[in-house]
């Protein structure tokens, strides 16, 4: 497995090896619902006597030249519909994407090949969005460009293994300036491509992402919707590499799986994605040296929730050296796709739209700050023994009742930003020049955080108010969360995948606690400190449930007076 580099609009990232992915949770429950709508709506259609379903039509363009490029358009797109799914909560105004056409293909192979006499018919009706370009379309510039700038990858050491968790297992492991990708519990720090100060092979990319930007608009009639590319993730794949133990496809037989089935996730929806592909042998050669016959090909699927699925068959399609493939508009939204390993080393270059609400350094920064700025309490006492004054206390109190979600933003800061950035080793750090303040600022904000929650639970400890009790459970589950939360690193950092990947790349954990961190923060081992808050939470309640009962006895002593 080697790298992917991802780089959204202002920085990039590389990574090692191929990858497993699910479908987004997030993405599944939206799939969910719209289904759960278009059937409610079917229904009601079929109780109108007068309803005739439109017959669907298929439009296929293709491209001049020597190679064939293939675009469809869905086609109840711009057809009369019977049924249409309502619009979403997110999406009020615009109306729900209509599922894809299924295919009613009753024949004996489990999957289709471009040499089967019904594949581009299925493909075109089944698989809109997705276009492929062989490489003979792209100008020659084009292709020397992405070919050094993966050498330059390569030679310079950016490449390294994801560890990653898939359904509880451990697996191996991208580029814009302040943007993280998310996948399988790993969070990859991108580089920045478009700063004066971003290195020449960064910049390089960047205007081949804007070439592909451009392609991807032209790839379609009309246009995909969106396709401005901030990030790519790029790929670097040994299929022979011992580390990745590539496994066969146990569902269809389609041959080795180096990518298995997945839908993209943490990408703006409906958003469309440009993968380019081609060989590099793992060592820098000679000039004119061959690099072996590409034999990789891509596979998909309908997702397995989508209607129709079990009654379309997958496609393969063999992908050469330097082709382009597109997974346009909402494609990835129905669709799941798999790459299935040739024989010689790929390297890939998956330009997508991320998220930018909630997975950019700009996000966690902002929450972060909002969390210093809203607390009242600036300091704690020096001496940890030194009860916590009441006016802290009241302070720290008020602001938790008002934002209960400040415990979480501390979990979220250390769980997700900076145990994530140093389980990737210390080579990690010294790569992603870009992040490197900022991480340890992130780090210093976390400790001034966990100072004032010392307090906060001091103070809890130490009150005898029923009406804090709110404030108790509240800081109780983050705290446990946050335990569950170490507990899980500690297991992932045992994991003996790590002992066979580059000692530059071992975890590291932090935060590490120092003297003054045991003094003033609460511990690492945080069982203790749940416990006693537990059982304060329970002597509250009982109280609360005894004052509860006197007024109830007063109150029925009143109505008898």
């Amino acid at each position: 497995m080697h790298n992917p580099v991802s780089c959204p609009t202002n920085s990039l990232t590389p990574r090692h090896g191929p990858r497993r992915a699910r479908m987004d949770p997030k993405e599944r429950k939206k799939l969910e619902r719209q289904k759960k709508k278009a059937k409610a709506q079917q229904r009601k259609s079929s109780k109108l006597s007068n309803a005739i379903p439109p017959m669907p039509v298929a439009k296929q363009a293709t491209n001049a030249g020597n190679s064939t490029s293939m675009s469809q358009k869905r086609p109840s797109e711009n057809a009369p519909q019977c049924a249409t799914a309502p619009p979403t909560k997110k999406q009020q105004v615009k109306q729900a994407k209509a599922l894809p056409i299924a295919s009613n293909y009753t024949g004996p192979e489990k999957f289709l090949t471009p040499s089967h006499p019904s594949f581009h018919d299925i493909l075109t009706r089944s698989y809109v969005g997705f276009v492929h370009e062989p490489a003979a379309k792209h100008p020659r510039g084009f292709h020397t460009g992405m070919r050094t700038a993966f050498e330059t990858l390569r030679d310079k050491g950016y490449f390294q293994y994801d560890v990653v968790m898939a359904g509880g297992k451990h697996l191996s492991r991208t580029l814009s300036p302040g943007i993280t990708y998310k996948y399988l519990g790993l969070r990859i720090f991108a580089h920045a491509w478009d700063r004066p100060n971003s290195a020449p092979v960064f910049r390089n990319i960047h205007a081949l992402n804007a070439a592909f930007i451009a392609r991807t608009k032209a790839s379609m009639t009309p246009p995909p919707p969106s396709c401005e590319y901030n990030l790519t993730l790029i790929n670097y794949m040994e299929p022979d590499n011992p580390l990745l133990g590539l496994k066969e496809d146990p569902t269809y037989g389609m041959g080795k799986v180096s990518v298995s089935w997945h839908a993209d996730s943490s990408l703006e929806d409906y958003s469309s994605i440009g993968v380019y592909h081609t060989l590099l042998p793992s060592k820098p050669a000679k000039k004119g040296t061959k690099v072996g016959v590409c034999d990789w090909r891509i596979a998909m699927r309908l997702s397995p929730d989508v209607p129709g699925a079990k009654t379309t068959p997958p496609l393969v399609l063999p992908t050469g050296d330097g082709d382009v493939y597109y997974l346009n508009g909402d494609f990835n939204h129905f669709h799941q796709h798999m790459v299935l390993s040739g024989t010689a080393v790929r390297v890939s270059s998956t330009h997508r739209v991320a998220v930018t609400a909630e997975d950019t350094l700009q996000f966690i920064q902002a929450k972060v700050s909002a969390a210093l700025q809203s607390s009242t309490v600036q300091s704690v006492p020096n001496d940890a023994d030194v009860a916590c004054r009441r006016g802290h206390a009241d302070a720290v109190r008020a602001e938790q009742a008002v934002r209960p979600s400040l415990v979480h933003t501390i979990t979220t800061l250390e769980m997700e930003w900076i145990r994530q950035y140093w389980i990737q080793g210390a080579k990690h750090n010294d790569l992603h020049v870009d992040w490197q303040h900022p991480m340890a600022a992130l780090e210093a904000s976390w400790r001034k955080l966990e100072a004032r929650t010392k307090t906060l639970v001091g103070a809890l400890l130490a009150t005898q108010h029923v009406e804090d009790l709110k404030v108790v459970k509240a800081v109780l589950e983050g705290l446990r969360g946050r335990q569950a939360g170490r507990d899980q690193f500690v297991h992932r950092m045992r994991d003996k995948v790590f002992k066979r990947i580059d000692p530059d790349f071992q975890p590291m954990e932090r935060p590490v606690w120092s003297d003054w961190d045991d003094r003033h923060l609460l511990p690492k081992d945080l069982t203790s400190t749940i416990h006693a808050l537990h059982s304060h939470k329970q002597v509250l309640e009982a109280e609360k449930k005894r004052q509860r009962k006197d007024h109830a006895k007063q109150h029925k002593k009143q109505l008898h007076a």
